[in-house]
């Protein structure tokens, strides 16, 4: 099925989540997100294969059996909260993206493409999500608790700060083997990795060659 297909079968209430393995990859493919399998920290991943099918899947059904003008009449409250879940949503896909994506490069854990959408949306596009957002928190248990959604985004918030600096002391010339992306990739990857990042910078920090 061609990537539009399967977008039109989610917004018509028809999406089928058991998608074969040609179909998975269209859609992979169609939303970028193939690196949230591979990039990671900590050996942590994204894998968002699986969670952008729940999540099709429940947009699909809730709109199956629910119009936007029904869910435009929720209480102010209602709506209002998914305002702000909305908001924040789109300014930690921001936020995160620009935060790896120096490190991890331009698909960073398959975000760059909901990044890059969360950056240009209009104010319609916006105005959808809230309606999804409401629709989602009444309708289905697809979607995370408000307290969630604010913490990831006031981590997002901080980890891109985080970055800004690291970036800056990339620009010093004793940092800039041991900051290189590529170790930065590789101290990472796990807990031992780390240390030996950390190691490195300090050898930087002494003028010393790391071992």
């Amino acid at each position: 099925m061609p990537f539009l297909g399967i977008m039109l079968s989610s917004a018509t209430g028809q999406f089928n989540p058991r998608l074969d393995d040609q179909d998975t990859s269209i859609l992979e493919a169609g939303f970028g997100i193939g690196q949230s399998n591979t990039d990671q920290v900590f050996g942590n991943r994204l894998l968002l294969d699986a969670a952008l099918l729940d999540w099709l899947a429940a947009v699909s059904s809730v709109g199956e059996t629910h119009t936007l003008v029904e869910i435009s009449n929720f209480p102010e409250d209602e709506l209002k909260r998914a305002r702000d879940d909305a908001r924040t949503a789109m300014g930690f896909l921001i936020d995160f993206y620009d935060a790896t994506s120096p490190v991890f490069e331009k698909k960073a854990f398959g975000l760059h493409q909901a990044a890059l959408h969360a950056r240009k949306s209009t104010a319609n596009t916006q105005a959808l999500f809230v309606l999804v957002i409401a629709a989602l928190r009444r309708y289905s248990n697809s979607i995370v608790d408000s307290e969630t959604i604010a913490d990831l985004g006031k981590k997002a918030s901080e980890c891109l700060k985080a970055s800004e600096q690291v970036q800056k002391l990339q620009q010093a010339p004793e940092f800039q083997s041991a900051l290189s992306a590529r170790n930065l990739r590789r101290g990472f990857a796990s807990h031992d990795s780390y240390w030996d990042l950390l190691r490195k910078i300090e050898a930087a920090k002494l003028g010393k060659e790391s071992v």
